[in-house]
């Protein structure tokens, strides 16, 4: 497993009051700046895993530029003209397995940091808060999962109509030990992805697989401010 190309060199959570009244943290980072390279063709990864008591998997990620947001549905969530939506990622990753039932459940985590007013990039995302991310309809509910299913197949295509934005996000594959018994989440792997626009133009960032103990032990003050009625133990 890699990690990303990154100096940890702050950690502090900042205790934020969200729309619902609901106390959310987000933790900001001091990063070293990445030298972005553009990635115009799908990126594969292909990640095998295994956890206790269930049937070894197989992860396979697919990151690529959206060339036909009516295709992809984007034309269903946003009003912008298709022409200001092309060309941002589009992030699969979708679960293979022998395992049925409920030995096939596995969720999702993910958590993002975002400069939307970003100037002389890459060099302010170092400086962004991470966030859990969510569905807007699952935004009261209280579960840290982005996605949830058997055997799932996990997507996301965001998009953002600005002159300037660094925009990267982690997703995280977990399963639940007693799968829809007891609120504890245990990490699997870990993919990291996302995009930049400069100039209104957007492109896409290297799909990478970063290693699930460092990155899920960097963010428990996160998903545990976060969601306090959960169990996140350390990696």
């Amino acid at each position: 497993m890699t990690r990303m190309t990154a100096c940890v060199l702050l950690v502090s959570a900042l205790w934020l009051t969200a729309a619902h009244g609901s106390p959310v943290i987000r933790q900001t980072f001091a990063r070293s700046s990445p030298t972005y390279q553009d990635f115009p063709s799908p990126q594969h990864l292909t990640i095998p895993f295994q956890v206790p008591q269930r049937e070894p998997g197989t992860a396979s990620v697919t990151v690529q530029p959206d060339n036909d947001p009516v295709r992809n549905g984007l034309t269903l969530l946003s009003d912008l003209p298709v022409s200001q939506t092309k060309g941002f990622p589009l992030f699969n990753l979708s679960i293979s397995s022998p395992s049925v039932g409920w030995r096939a459940y596995y969720g999702e985590i993910q958590i993002y940091a975002n400069d939307a007013g970003a100037s002389g990039l890459p060099q302010n995302l170092s400086l962004a808060p991470w966030t859990m991310d969510s569905h807007p309809i699952f935004e009261h509910v209280d579960t840290p999962f982005y996605d949830f299913a058997t055997n799932p197949t996990f997507f996301d295509a965001p998009y953002n109509h600005t002159e300037r934005n660094d925009w990267v996000a982690r997703a995280i594959l977990c399963y639940v030990p007693d799968v829809v018994v007891t609120r504890q989440v245990k990490p699997i792997l870990a993919v990291e992805w996302g995009y930049w626009i400069d100039n209104y133009q957007p492109h896409v960032k290297e799909a990478k697989q970063l290693d699930i103990r460092e990155t899920w032990n960097e963010h428990l003050d996160l998903l545990r401010g976060s969601f306090p009625d959960w169990i996140f133990d350390a990696s």
